[in-house]
């Protein structure tokens, strides 16, 4: 049995009945899985999660996990694991739903800088992108359209953050002293473009 079917089966056997479906989302099926990345699951549900199955699903989640993103080959673009196609059950996402939802967790995000670096200047750069197109595009395109907006100088630090994220495992991952330096400036400029997007917007 897959890890997938697992999910799906750990999902029906917590939540029962009340379980609308499951659904692939994320960079793995807008572009397929990179080196360090990662599956992410869309659980809709008719009720809200009480705090036992919410620690029945993680717990169950952690045990079905497998390292790496071998074990997840093939999981791109494809209909729901399981329950009806998501436009169906979802509606339109409004605009400025989309900006919120994009930009509530940069405060959280930046006290990741030092210690996930590639992680949040890619991060910073989707939801630049976002708020630009409307677009949920993954890390490494989102980079290729910021990468052509940037000055000059605050394009190595994503550029090198692209570059990982396509080729590396977070294992892999080194930054050298003076891209490092570059992270906190590069960081400021998507933010001040982040910000003009949101008063423009507004």
């Amino acid at each position: 049995m897959s890890q997938l079917q697992e999910a799906v089966e750990l999902v029906d056997g917590v939540l029962g009945p009340t379980a609308v479906g499951v659904y692939l989302h994320g960079s793995s099926v807008l572009a397929g899985l990179r080196p360090a990345g990662d599956i992410d699951l869309l659980v809709l549900s008719r009720q809200t999660m009480g705090e036992r199955e919410r620690h029945a699903l993680l717990e169950g989640l952690l045990e079905i996990s497998a390292p790496g993103p071998a074990a997840h080959h093939g999981a791109g673009r494809r209909p729901p694991l399981t329950g009806p196609r998501p436009a169906r059950v979802i509606d339109p996402v409004p605009h400025r739903d989309l900006t919120r939802a994009s930009t509530a967790g940069i405060p959280d995000l930046l006290d990741e800088l030092e210690d996930d670096t590639r992680n949040v200047v890619l991060t910073l750069a989707r939801i630049w992108t976002t708020l630009a197109t409307g677009e949920i595009t993954p890390k490494n395109t989102a980079a290729d359209w910021a990468l052509t907006r940037l000055p000059a100088e605050h394009r190595p630090v994503l550029e090198h953050a692209r570059n990982l994220y396509l080729n590396r495992r977070y294992s892999e991952e080194t930054w050298s002293d003076e891209l490092r330096a570059q992270a906190r400036p590069h960081t400021e400029k998507a933010l001040a473009e982040i910000s003009r997007l949101r008063q423009e917007k507004a």
